[in-house]
């Protein structure tokens, strides 16, 4: 091969060279190859940009580059016995086996379009209705008439702890079990006038 020749090989050689994209094979040329690197560096850099300090930029770093998968346990919530009324028109229900420790029993009372629920502490199986706080402004007024009055039982998670019998709405609770009616009998619900003011009367049908 001539002199001129294999001049010209040199230069191609070199030209292709030059235009083969670099490959850094240093730490950061791995770290670059790595998934996700572009977007971790990102968060890493406006994390310290915004003044939140170097150990709140490693932690974002860190949060970043690795995934942690935690797997919460579903609760053991049970469906409760029927309730029943009593003789002296208190409701009484049987415990419910294997109920949490933090589950807690929740009473319904429906009269026509009106219903009122309250939680019960699960040590708790009985409940007088005339003693309930609420219950007779949340039925309203049935002017002497007597009016059915339907009772359901639940068992579920009350999102704060439950000492006493205390009224409770559906965004209260978590995990609720299937509603399980008064049987055999049900009760009714009656709204009466006295000097001592309006009150309410509650029996078994």
């Amino acid at each position: 091969m001539s002199t001129k020749a294999q001049q010209g090989a040199a230069e191609s050689r070199e030209r292709d060279q030059a235009m083969a994209p670099r490959v850094d094979t240093g730490r950061f040329g791995r770290l670059r190859r790595l998934p996700g690197f572009r977007t971790a560096a990102v968060a890493f850099l406006l994390t310290v940009v915004l003044g939140l300090g170097g150990t709140a930029a490693y932690a974002y770093w860190s949060a970043s580059t690795a995934a942690t998968i935690t797997v919460t346990p579903m609760p053991n919530i049970v469906k409760p016995p029927a309730p029943w009324c009593t003789e002296s028109g208190k409701i009484s229900w049987s415990p419910a086996a294997g109920l949490e420790t933090d589950a807690a029993y929740v009473l319904t009372f429906t009269v026509g379009a009106a219903s009122k629920s309250y939680a019960v502490p699960r040590q708790q199986l009985t409940v007088n209705p005339s003693e309930l706080q609420g219950l007779r402004s949340a039925l309203g007024t049935t002017n002497g008439r007597t009016q059915p009055m339907a009772v359901s039982l639940r068992t579920a998670l009350p999102k704060s702890p439950v000492s006493g019998v205390i009224q409770v709405q559906e965004p209260d609770i978590s995990f609720p079990s299937e509603r399980v009616q008064m049987w055999p009998t049900t009760m009714s619900y009656t709204t009466k006038n006295s000097w001592l003011g309006p009150y309410a009367e509650f029996g078994c049908r």
